[in-house]
């Protein structure tokens, strides 16, 4: 029993992702200001309310922007929770054909000690409003170049731990983007939506494991399992 709990523990501890080393700056979107005075829907001044940040697509509102157009929003708010701190922001694409894309990117100086960049995001559909299946993705690049993020888990709130490997910008400054747009998507009122949430962006010192090594590793520890109860099994049959 010993060793199988061992071996389990050790795939559940990769399975689970990434050791978070710290976050990148401004990854959780904290160190802004945004005046006392400022009411939902209003524009902030990025540079004052998003420092680090830079955008495009879209002007950065609090909280909500526009019903049905591009928008970049910062987001304190009991309606979206920030799945660290208080703020996160908010990606929504446009409404009734509009296919501009909304962009949040940011240079970063990549430690030489780290291997992967995590971040947490959360898609925003209304199911009332969307057909059933719909689904507009978050499109994630490192120094220019589109990558797939690895799924790593989701929590309660539901949001998903996602990682990249960003080893081979070691040393290097790379620039980080997030984004979402419309692509030829059509559902029931024309053109398409949709929005996601982001917060809680982090450098990681541990590789993201690629998808296959990870079903590996998934069906190892339910392989085991399944021998360790077996064993179990026959060792009872055994008894007198």
């Amino acid at each position: 029993m010993g060793k199988l709990s061992i071996i389990i523990s050790l795939c559940l501890i990769t399975l689970s992702g990434v050791c978070f080393a710290q976050l990148i700056p401004n990854g959780s979107f904290e160190n802004g200001t945004i005046p006392s005075s400022t009411g939902s829907g209003e524009t902030l001044d990025p540079a004052t309310a998003l420092p680090g940040w830079s955008i495009l697509g879209s002007p950065l509102y609090f909280q909500y922007g526009p019903l049905g157009g591009p928008v970049i929003s910062l987001t304190p708010t009991t309606s979206f929770p920030a799945s660290n701190g208080t703020n996160s922001v908010y990606l929504q694409a446009g409404f009734g054909g509009a296919t501009n894309p909304v962009s949040l990117w940011r240079s970063l100086s990549v430690p030489l000690n780290v291997n992967a960049i995590t971040f947490q995001s959360r898609a925003l559909y209304d199911p009332n409003l969307y057909p059933a299946g719909y689904y507009l993705p978050l499109l994630v690049s490192a120094a220019g170049l589109s990558v797939t993020p690895t799924y790593l888990s989701t929590d309660a709130s539901g949001y998903q731990t996602l990682g990249i490997d960003v080893s081979p910008y070691l040393g290097t400054s790379m620039e980080l983007r997030f984004s979402i747009m419309l692509s030829g998507e059509t559902w029931p009122f024309g053109g398409g939506g949709g929005a996601w949430q982001i917060d809680n962006i982090r450098y990681s010192t541990n590789p993201v494991p690629e998808p296959d090594v990870l079903t590996l590793l998934s069906v190892g520890a339910v392989m085991l399992g399944l021998q360790y109860c077996r064993k179990k099994t026959h060792a009872r049959l055994r008894l007198p």
